[in-house]
């Protein structure tokens, strides 16, 4: 009797539903280390690209103000080479000569024959299309084999005026340009203080960058008066750089008086 209990215990436990202690389940929340939700991502990309922008804007302007400054700088250093070259050339001169009506090319210089020149000329003027020269006897001397005598060779400086691309009616701006007579000069081998500016071998050249517009200059020849030396007064003005962004303003004035 007891055997048979013992059987009909052991068919009715085998016939209970199992109970979750017989199962060995672990059961936690999902970690937060296992990645970034959607809006953070989303929050992420905005901040990063904020920063971004903010970071670039500034790089440009650095890089911006970095072209500005050395436009500035080769701006200065040719400019100054330029006037230095013209007042260390025509304080060591004498003879002064403005000619007021373009390119110089003679005669040839011997006396002094200063003379006044045109007042401020301003880019966009009538008279703007009309270049300004002065041409003087340098320090330089050349051996003249027709009289066994020197004889110093003749300079000049002429503003010569660029239109402006596009322009109708035409505006003017300047450039400026270098003759000079050559000791050497083989077309004029025995007195080359003969040889007339603007041929082949004293051609005129420009001595100052491309890129330097010059919108406005004056230019004047005083001749000697009584207790005074001849001078000669020079204002510039003008910019450089291509862009808006970049261009460049300078103003530069110089009064020369001849060395005794």
């Amino acid at each position: 009797m007891e055997q048979v209990e013992n059987i009909k215990y052991e068919a009715e436990r085998k016939c209970k539903s199992p109970r979750l202690s017989d199962f060995h389940l672990s059961l936690s929340a999902p970690s937060r280390s296992s990645g970034f939700t959607l809006v953070e991502m989303l929050v992420s990309i905005a901040i990063f690209m904020i920063v971004a922008v903010i970071a670039v804007a500034a790089l440009l302007k650095i890089v911006d103000a970095s072209k500005k400054s050395q436009t500035l700088q080769d701006t200065v250093n040719n400019i100054n080479y330029a006037m230095d070259s013209i007042t260390r050339e025509i304080r060591l001169g004498s003879a002064y000569t403005c000619y007021p009506s373009g390119m110089y090319t003679g005669p040839i210089l011997q006396t002094s024959q200063g003379a006044q020149c045109s007042p401020l000329i301003i880019s966009g003027n009538s008279n703007s299309n009309s270049g300004t020269s002065i041409a003087f006897l340098s320090s330089n001397t050349a051996m003249d084999q027709t009289n066994g005598q020197s004889c110093n060779l003749t300079y000049a400086y002429y503003f010569e005026p660029v239109q402006v691309p596009g322009s109708n009616p035409a505006v003017y701006t300047w450039t400026i340009e270098k003759a000079q007579q050559e000791s050497n000069d083989p077309s004029y081998p025995s007195d080359p203080c003969a040889d007339p500016l603007g041929n082949t071998y004293t051609q005129y050249v420009p001595i100052i960058d491309p890129s330097i517009i010059i919108t406005a200059y004056s230019l004047k020849v005083n001749t000697a008066v009584a207790n005074t030396q001849p001078s000669v007064f020079l204002y510039i003005s003008g910019y450089t750089g291509s862009a808006s962004s970049t261009q460049t303003y300078f103003n530069l004035q110089t009064t020369i008086s001849e060395r005794t």
